[in-house]
């Protein structure tokens, strides 16, 4: 039971929700990203699924959401362009991108299999042409365009054509700017491409169409009017958009209800946290934030009221809070800026006042605030080094040396993010006097450092442990023997 698609644009064009409307259902369905994005394209899969492209920056990714589950699928890991066109054969199997830069062909049916072109080579008689790779003929980047129309004339390039024995004159041209011509040379327009019943199409300057048949990559120009559809719009109703707002503002603090705040009412809340986040965190998530608020018959707490109720009443909440952290963390997955944020105007990130509170009950915590830690945005995320790491250190001090390898993560993880420190940052240096040697905060710090790159592509550990290096006290001893110690680390690395 399928109906229409509508893309309403809150904050154009950064922001976007989708409305589901269907026959027979008189609300409507609205879906919210999991991130603030834009929704460039929308279309059904299925009578329960939906496909679409949304776009938080220039790059666009690719999933499905179920109706049923209320819940977002990544269908295809690698990333488009946020500007390509996209369109979905009628048999649904793959997908259309049409960009600038070329085109790609995704296989829904085989992994979503990618296939990249950024060549059309027409006949002769500009009658019929096909996708083509560069790489097919010259190598990537071997072909210079003509002039800044971007288009290859078959005169510059003939002994390739005679190399690769073609049996009839070719003209190359690659995928252009909308409408960029060269003489009688038609060139790929994206700006006029449309749907059509069962191939993709794009009209041309005398009137008649190319159709793309995706199956083969062959394109033929054709009069014949193909009948154009399709299956979303885009609105800016003003109305409709201050409506959208008011619900997504709305559906931001999700209410958890309890009979009061005493300590057993707050566990069975902390609980049912965990239980919804471990259900359906992707519900949870509006316009990339994760907040929750407390509802009792008398009053209706923030979360950074309840949780410091919670630090008052003494609530035993140590383990809950625990349990809580660390479902979030293995449904939010691993990689900087994962976190959603609570109150992004404070810095602060989702359940992050949970996580201050377990910071302050619990002494062996460090485990979950370093994977919490681990997924947050370093730039922009002040709440933990800030609040919750002193909030530990006031509560548990510098305790031995698994204390002292989580104060160096957490410095390293500042500098990644390209905050700015003062020399001895939380008195690491002072307190790693009295616990370690200088040579073993060495190892620690290059260990910490290699740890955060060990599946990383760009290695820049190096890099990491020479600004941390740079945080040392020049007038204490113990920190320049523990500079000493650092470049040996550094040289018997560039000696390797």
């Amino acid at each position: 039971m399928r109906g229409t698609l509508e893309v309403v644009d809150i904050d154009e064009p950064f922001q976007s929700v989708l409305i589901i409307n269907r026959p027979k259902i008189d609300t409507p369905t609205i879906v919210f990203p999991p991130v603030p994005s834009r929704i460039s394209f929308a279309d059904w899969l299925s009578d329960d699924q939906i496909i679409l492209s949304y776009a938080a920056s220039a790059n666009a990714h690719l999933a499905t959401y179920s109706i049923t589950n209320d819940a977002f699928s990544d269908l295809h890991k690698a990333e488009l362009d946020h500007l390509a066109e996209l369109l979905l054969c009628s048999d649904r199997n793959k997908l259309v991108s049409l960009s600038r830069s070329g085109v790609n062909i995704i296989d829904l049916n085989e992994q979503c299999k990618m296939l990249r072109f950024d060549l059309i080579i027409w006949e002769s008689d500009f009658q019929r042409a096909r996708l083509a790779k560069t790489s097919e003929f010259f190598g990537w980047g071997a072909a210079t365009p003509s002039g800044d129309r971007r288009v290859f004339h078959s005169p510059d390039l003939r002994t390739r054509y005679d190399e690769l024995r073609l049996s009839q004159r070719l003209t190359f041209a690659r995928l252009a700017a909308p409408g960029t011509y060269a003489g009688d040379k038609i060139v790929h327009t994206t700006s006029q491409l449309n749907w059509g019943e069962f191939l993709p199409c794009a009209a041309v300057p005398n009137g008649s169409r190319i159709n793309l048949d995706i199956e083969t990559g062959v394109i033929e120009r054709t009069s014949r009017c193909v009948p154009t559809t399709t299956s979303w719009t885009r609105s800016r109703d003003p109305a409709l958009i201050t409506i959208v707002k008011d619900l997504g503002h709305e559906r931001q603090a999700v209410t958890i209800e309890l009979p009061d705040l005493s300590s057993s009412s707050c566990l069975q809340a902390i609980e049912e946290m965990t239980r919804r986040i471990e259900w359906q965190i992707d519900r949870l998530i509006i316009w990339g934030t994760l907040k929750f608020r407390f509802s009792t018959p008398t009053k209706v707490c923030s979360e950074e009221l309840f949780y410091q109720n919670l630090m008052e009443i003494g609530c035993p909440a140590a383990s809950s809070l625990r349990k809580l952290l660390l479902t979030f963390s293995e449904k939010i997955g691993t990689g900087d800026s994962r976190n959603p944020w609570c109150d992004g105007q404070k810095g602060v990130e989702a359940l992050g006042y949970a996580l201050n509170a377990l910071a302050l009950s619990e002494a062996d915590s460090l485990d979950v605030i370093r994977r919490y830690v681990a997924s947050r945005d370093g730039e922009h995320e002040m709440y933990c080094s800030q609040v919750v790491f002193p909030s530990y250190l006031r509560a548990h001090g510098w305790r031995d040396e698994k204390t002292i390898s989580f104060g160096v993560y957490f410095v390293l993880n500042q500098l990644m993010g390209g905050r700015g420190l003062s020399k001895d940052p939380y008195e690491l240096f002072t307190a790693a006097e009295n616990l370690v040697t200088a040579t073993r905060l060495a190892d620690i710090v290059c260990e910490e450092a290699k740890a955060i790159y060990a599946d990383d592509e760009w290695d820049e550990a190096d890099g990491l442990i020479t600004a941390f290096a740079s945080l040392l006290r020049s007038e204490n001893s113990f920190d320049q023997s523990t500079l000493a110690a650092i470049k040996r680390h550094l040289k018997k690395t560039d000696e390797a």
